[in-house]
Parts: C-alpha cells; sequence; structure tokens
C-alpha cells in the first residue's frame, strides 16, 4: 500500500514539467503519513474547474491544488461517519476501484495526480521491519495515480475535498521491500499526465499497472520513519541508513 510519502522537491521543477501556472510545496515536505490526514498538493484536469473557479482563466490544461488525504465520497453521513471512512480511504486498490461504492464515482469523474518526491514501504525481517525510501531514479518527483472527491459537511456547510492514492501489484523492486504486502502505488509519466486526467475512463485503466522495472531505486532509512511518536518530518528521515537494526532504538 502506500501510507507515507515525501514532497521534497521544487515546485519550478513540478510548473516546468507540466506547464502549470502555480504550485504550493509544503515545507518542510521530508515525510507525511496518512493517518494524521494532512491537506498536500494534487493536480487536477481544467475541465473539473467546477471545483475551482479561480482557475478559469489559467491558460494550462493542468491545475495544483491541496485537498485532505483520506477520501471522503460526496455522500457520506455527518462528521463522525466521514471521519470513520476518510481512514480507509487513503488507498483505492486498482483491481476494485471502479466497483467499490466509496471509489467508483471518483473513479469516473475525478481523477487527480499526486506529486511526491518518494515514498516509504517497510520490508520484514523476521518479527522485525525495515523502512525504506522509494524514489525515481531520474526525476526529482513522481506522480501516483489518484481519485478525488468532494464532501460537504451537513452540520456547518464546509466543503472538504479529499483524495486516494490508487495502488496495484508490486514490480519486482517493491516486491523485495514491501514484501508481505506486495503492493505499490501506480505511478504515471509526466508526459502521460494530461492523459490520465483528461481523456476516457478506459485510457485511465489501461495504466493502472506497476512500474517498469529500473524506473525507481530505494535504499533503507532510519527507524526514525517507523515512529510515530516523534516528528518525521525531517531531512534525516530521507538519508541512507547502514547501521545495524538490532543496536538501535528510538
Amino acid at each position: 500500500m502506500c501510507f507515507s510519502y515525501s514532497v521534497n522537491l521544487s515546485a519550478q521543477s513540478l510548473q516546468s514539467k507540466l506547464n502549470l501556472s502555480e504550485v504550493s510545496i509544503p515545507t518542510p515536505g521530508y515525510f507525511f503519513s496518512g493517518f494524521t490526514h494532512p491537506r498536500l498538493p494534487v493536480i487536477i484536469g481544467r475541465e473539473r474547474q467546477e471545483i475551482e473557479p479561480v482557475f478559469a482563466e489559467s491558460s494550462s490544461v493542468l491545475q495544483s491544488t491541496s485537498m485532505q488525504w483520506g477520501l471522503i465520497p460526496h455522500w457520506a453521513g455527518d462528521g463522525n461517519k466521514a471521519d470513520e471512512m476518510k481512514v480507509y480511504g487513503l488507498n483505492a486498490r486498482a483491481e476494485s476501484v471502479a466497483e467499490k461504492p466509496m471509489f467508483r464515482d471518483a473513479w469516473k469523474h475525478f481523477p487527480c495526480l499526486v506529486p511526491a518526491s518518494g515514498f516509504f514501504e517497510w520490508k520484514a525481517i523476521g518479527k522485525k521491519k525495515e523502512p525504506y525510501y522509494i524514489y525515481a531514479s531520474e526525476s526529482e518527483f513522481i506522480l501516483f495515480a489518484g481519485i478525488y472527491s468532494q464532501w460537504v459537511q451537513p452540520e456547518t456547510g464546509e466543503e472538504i475535498k479529499s483524495y486516494s492514492i490508487i495502488t496495484t501489484e508490486a514490480n519486482q523492486l517493491l516486491s523485495e521491500i514491501h514484501n508481505t504486502k506486495q503492493r505499490m502505488p501506480v505511478i504515471i509519466d509526466a508526459e502521460n499526465a494530461e492523459h490520465y486526467l483528461l481523456q476516457s475512463v478506459e485510457m485511465r485503466e489501461a495504466m493502472l499497472k506497476s512500474c517498469p522495472e529500473g524506473y525507481l531505486r530505494a535504499h533503507r532509512v532510519s527507524p526514525l520513519a517507523s515512529n510515530a511518536r516523534v516528528n518525521r518530518n525531517i531531512v534525516n528521515v530521507l538519508q541512507p541508513f547502514s547501521e545495524d537494526y538490532s543496536q538501535t532504538l528510538f
């Protein structure tokens, strides 16, 4: 699955590659856990501008905005129900995204891309799990395939836009790292961003597959990445770690 990732990248790089007029990148952006439901950058197609009318005068066909990680379907009930559902909305499986009631409307009508500099997965070694950082081998950023929704809080009328990252079967690299679940996020090439966001559902469906071998690389990182009790949004969480885990304490 994909429950934590990094947005340690430059806005200029993303803007230039995707022809975006403006991008807001969180600082610092080293580590975000989905279970805290942060608001992070997502990219949508301009034809979806009914939820972002401020973009109407932009010449770009793609636009960047920010949303809450953890999809809440538009038909969710009160706030308690929405809080329960967003935990299950962090990821959507490629194999069932078109059928599951929680995701199917968003899949049909509201695709998005989620920019990241890399993501974290854990390798099971006996009873222990070692964290790894996975990132593109030849690019500053990667784009996760996603979907989004807009839910209106009935008590306050507040509109909350939220997203989910789509996952698929792991490729060889991720099978070796994420060796229990053997899943990975669907990654879309920047060159195919407009196709994913603006073309037919059938075209998007054909893109829901694991990325080629060699597209990603990875290195083991500090056990800090596993400790939810401390601030993990620091640069040390990305750095290669070579010590013996058995001798390392939090």
